[in-house]
C-alpha cells in the first residue's frame, strides 16, 4: 500500500489546494493520502480565517483520506520547526512520499541546498548580505520564494526518514492579491476582509 503525504495550512482551502491533492494522487498513485494541517493558528501566529474543523472537512471533502493536526507549537513556528513537526507526523503515519509545492520546481538544486549548513529560517537575510556562499546555487542567484524556502526545510527534516520527496510546480504567485481561478490564499483572505465574493477561487 502506498501512502502519500502533504503539508498545508488551508487558510482557507482554495483551488490551488485541490490541484495539489489531485496532482499528489497522480504523481504517487497513492492508495491513501494523508494531510498534516495547521489548526486554528497559522505560521507567524496569525489566526486562521477558518477553524480547524472547517479545514478538516474541506480536506476530507476534496480527496484527503486522513487529516492530522499540526500542533500549535509547530504550526506557528519558523520554517525549520514547522517542517520538523509536520515531517515527524508524516513519518509516524508511515508515508512513502511527501509532495510539496515549489516556485522553482527544481528538486535537484533544492536538495543540494538542503545538504548544506544553510539555515532556511534566515535564508532571505543571508541572501540580502550578498554572500557568495549561497549564491553559488542557481536558485539563490535571485530572491528565493516562500515555497522554495519551505521546501528546503522539508528536505532537511526528511533526512533519516524513508519518505521520498516530490516537487510540484506552484501555480501563481504567493503574494498575488488578485482574485482569479488559481488565486492565492492571500487574495482570498483579502476578499474575505472586504466582504467580496471569492467563489471563483474556491468551491
Amino acid at each position: 500500500m502506498k501512502i502519500a503525504g502533504i503539508i498545508a495550512e488551508y487558510n482557507p482551502f482554495h483551488n490551488g489546494h485541490q490541484y495539489h491533492i489531485n496532482k499528489t494522487r497522480e504523481m504517487t498513485n497513492a492508495d491513501v493520502l494523508v494531510a498534516v494541517i495547521s489548526g486554528n493558528f497559522a505560521q507567524r501566529g496569525k489566526v486562521s480565517v477558518i477553524d480547524k474543523y472547517q479545514k478538516t472537512k474541506a480536506a476530507l471533502d476534496h480527496g484527503v483520506d486522513l487529516v492530522i493536526e499540526l500542533p500549535y507549537y509547530y504550526a506557528t513556528s519558523q520554517a525549520s520547526i514547522f517542517a520538523k513537526g509536520a515531517v515527524e507526523l508524516l513519518d509516524l503515519a508511515k508515508c512513502d512520499y511527501l509532495v510539496f509545492g515549489s516556485e522553482s520546481n527544481n528538486l535537484k538544486e533544492l536538495k543540494q541546498i538542503a545538504e548544506t549548513s544553510i539555515d532556511p529560517d534566515h535564508l532571505k537575510e543571508l541572501m540580502a548580505t550578498g554572500q557568495s556562499y549561497p549564491s553559488s546555487y542557481g536558485l539563490l542567484s535571485s530572491s528565493m520564494q516562500p515555497n522554495d524556502i519551505l521546501a528546503i526545510a522539508y528536505l532537511k527534516a526528511l533526512k533519516g526518514t524513508g519518505i521520498t520527496p516530490l516537487s510540484l510546480q506552484r501555480i501563481g504567485s504567493y503574494h498575488d492579491d488578485q482574485l482569479r481561478e488559481m488565486a492565492s490564499a492571500s487574495a482570498i483572505r483579502k476578499a474575505i476582509r472586504e466582504e467580496r465574493d471569492f467563489s471563483q477561487a474556491s468551491d
